[in-house]
């Protein structure tokens, strides 16, 4: 199975200026398409009337993300690095090599900071926009048997606060076992920092997407059966008190993607 992940860069924005190609011009509106399975993987790029800009292989497992103005690849299987594109004519630019087997997950940039979450090393990865590594944030009051804390989604709150989903599977055994429930960490980045904890429903399994009254959205699976317990976990960052939205029970099925538009959320 492949999987297709479409990132759009518009031009200049007013906020965050560096990361991009000079101060004055962050090139123009772009798409980048990823095609990627657990074996190989591929990106084009594309201008806003879709004349190619740019194409080239990534390595299998990989993700797209959008840090500040520029887009980077965070390539999962095997290689354990985030691969820059230039934000001029979105041709790769610079690599950033990450601990060997980490398997990171997601990225992220809060103020003058990169946020990389690993799944498989219990820390959070600390760099500045130059890319020099600082102090990480340690997750390791946060493993369960097999030592790994499952890092896997961000969502900035603020400038200066940033949450984290911790799965907190156990691959300790032959099989991994979901648990009863995982974790969400507020952190600084800038500090290097947590500042507070909240569980959620086990094996979150969704980026975090914002909802009209202010809450946040995720949908959590639990188990690998439908389960009464699982699905849409919506709640507030400031409190982490939260409520099932809706429940797997009702679709018969796991989500695994959603987005929100207005007053509406979408499933996979």
């Amino acid at each position: 199975m492949r999987l297709l992940l479409a990132l759009v860069l518009i031009a200049c924005p007013t906020v965050d200026p560096p990361l991009c190609g000079s101060p004055n011009h962050c090139g123009d509106t772009a798409i980048l398409l990823l095609a990627s399975d657990h074996i190989s993987a591929s990106f084009t790029a594309y201008d806003a009337d879709w004349n190619k800009l740019a194409a080239g292989p990534a390595n299998g497992d990989s993700h797209l993300v959008r840090l500040g103005l520029r887009a980077a690849i965070l390539q999962r299987g095997g290689a354990d690095n985030l691969l820059w594109l230039d934000a001029e004519n979105k041709q790769p630019d610079s690599q950033w090599a990450l601990p060997v087997n980490s398997n990171p997950q997601d990225a992220i940039r809060s103020g003058d900071i990169i946020l990389i979450s690993l799944y498989a090393v219990p820390k959070l990865l600390r760099f500045d926009l130059e890319g020099t590594e600082l102090a990480p944030i340690d997750l390791s009051a946060y493993t369960d048997d097999d030592a790994k804390p499952e890092a896997v989604f961000f969502h900035k709150i603020t400038e200066n606060r940033v949450i984290v989903a911790l799965q907190n599977l156990d691959f300790s055994g032959v099989e991994p076992l979901p648990p009863s429930q995982s974790r969400i960490l507020i952190v600084d980045p800038s500090a290097g920092s947590i500042i507070d904890e909240f569980p959620l429903p086990g094996n979150p399994f969704t980026h975090f997407v914002s909802l009209p009254d202010g809450r946040l959205a995720i949908a959590c699976n639990r188990s690998w059966g439908v389960d009464d317990d699982a699905g849409i976990w919506a709640f507030d960052p400031s409190t982490g008190d939260g409520e099932l939205l809706l429940q797997e029970r009702s679709i018969d099925g796991n989500i695994i993607a959603l987005e929100s538009q207005g007053q509406h959320l979408f499933l996979v």
